[in-house]
């Protein structure tokens, strides 16, 4: 379960009902600019918002074996999240706290405080932690750069940018006013990181229902399905480490 937790730490961050996605916004026309197109999808970014999903389900494959596991997930804004996984049973098997530079997880199976820095979750899975802010079809820029590559194909605008040591392909798609995929890589194409996003639903952000992620490079994929989420979310984070409890650095 530890691994699949991790997994689902880095990919995870989001928010409503479950009707599926009708387009509040028209669709482009060619004269329309890209750059317009790039600043209505940022509108939708979640990262800004604060938000409780109240029922996720996450399923891991990694070398033709499948787990599964039900979340629940806080995110307080600007940085406080707090993760309950669970397994079929509904028995909890990890409450887990993360700041930008904290993280605690009560591993409840094995009576364990673990504690690090979020640099640790990278290290162990190899997995960027940038990615948490991508993880629901939000779109990241490099504001320090400002630097981009971009193409319109047909009804979808295609943005390639430098970040953080890695290269961000977005596809986007102004009909949802969100990205529609993303691929990170590095120079080695068999590197690369996949995710997609599909099922968009009607809330003010457009959030998916289904996020889909494949790493070439460690042979796995996971899919996540959002059942229940509210956004804006006005609620508090508090983190109760588990008594009695060993405490241990995350490796």
């Amino acid at each position: 379960m530890r691994k699949a937790l991790i997994i689902l730490l880095l990919i995870l961050n989001c928010g409503c009902t479950a009707k599926r996605f009708e387009s509040s916004i028209s669709t482009t026309s060619d004269e329309e600019s890209i750059e317009r197109i790039i600043n209505e999808v940022r509108k939708n970014n979640l990262i800004e918002e604060s938000f409780f999903i109240e029922k996720g389900d996450f399923s891991m494959t990694n070398n033709n074996e499948t787990s599964r596991f039900i979340f629940t997930e806080k995110f307080e804004k600007p940085d406080k999240f707090l993760l309950s996984i669970r397994n079929g049973t509904g028995i909890e098997g990890a409450r887990v706290y993360i700041t930008k530079d904290t993280v605690l997880i009560n591993d409840r199976i094995q009576k364990k405080l673990l504690y690090g820095k979020p640099e640790d979750l990278e290290k162990i899975m190899g997995l960027p932690y940038f990615i948490i802010n991508i993880a629901f079809g939000d779109l990241l820029m490099n504001e320090d750069s400002g630097k981009y590559e971009s193409e319109r194909i047909k009804n979808q605008v295609i943005l390639i940018q430098k970040y953080n040591g890695r290269v961000l392909e977005f596809v986007l798609d102004p009909n949802v006013g969100k990205v529609k995929s993303i691929v990170c890589s590095s120079r080695m194409q068999k590197e690369a990181i996949i995710l997609k996003f599909s099922k968009f639903r009607i809330n003010e952000k457009h959030i998916p229902g289904v996020i889909e992620m494949r790493d070439n490079d460690r042979n796995v994929s996971v899919k996540i399905r959002l059942e229940r989420v509210q956004v804006p979310w006005n609620g508090k984070i508090e983190f109760i480490p588990g008594n009695g409890y060993t405490k241990e650095k995350i490796k």
